[in-house]
C-alpha cells in the first residue's frame, strides 16, 4: 500500500472525492455473481464434487452465463469471435508443440515395446 501511495505520488495521479459508503455497497453487491465464480471453484474442489479440470470447464459456463444474463455485457458476436480467436491461438500452440508431442509418443511406444 505504501509503494502504491508513493508511486500515485510521483506520478502525479488524480485524487476522486470519496463516492461515500452506499456507492462502495452498491458497488460490493454488484459484483458478488463475479466473485462467485472464485467460491464455486473452491468450495467444488474442496468439497470432492468436481476436480480441478472440471472446475474450468464449470468456471467457463457459469462467467459466460453471469456476464451474458446479469452483468449484459457480453454479446453474441463478441463471443464468437473470443471462440475464434481462442482456437486459432490453440492451433498455433499445438501447430508448435507438434514435434515433441510426435517425440513423446514414440517414446513412450518404445518403452512399451521393450
Amino acid at each position: 500500500m505504501i509503494t502504491g501511495y508513493v508511486v500515485a505520488r510521483r506520478r502525479g495521479y488524480g485524487v476522486e472525492v470519496f463516492p461515500g459508503w452506499r456507492a462502495v455497497a452498491l458497488r460490493i453487491v454488484s459484483a458478488l455473481p463475479g466473485l462467485g465464480l472464485v467460491a464455486l471453484i473452491f468450495v467444488g474442489i474442496r468439497a470432492g464434487i468436481f476436480t480441478a479440470v472440471e472446475s474450468a470447464a464449470i468456471a467457463v459456463v457459469y462467467a459466460l452465463l453471469v456476464t451474458t444474463v446479469l452483468y449484459r455485457q457480453l454479446r453474441w458476436r463478441e463471443f464468437f469471435d473470443t471462440v475464434i480467436h481462442a482456437a486459432r491461438s490453440t492451433g498455433v500452440i499445438l501447430y508448435r508443440l507438434r514435434p515433441w508431442i510426435s517425440c513423446s509418443r514414440s517414446r513412450t511406444a518404445s518403452s512399451w515395446c521393450c
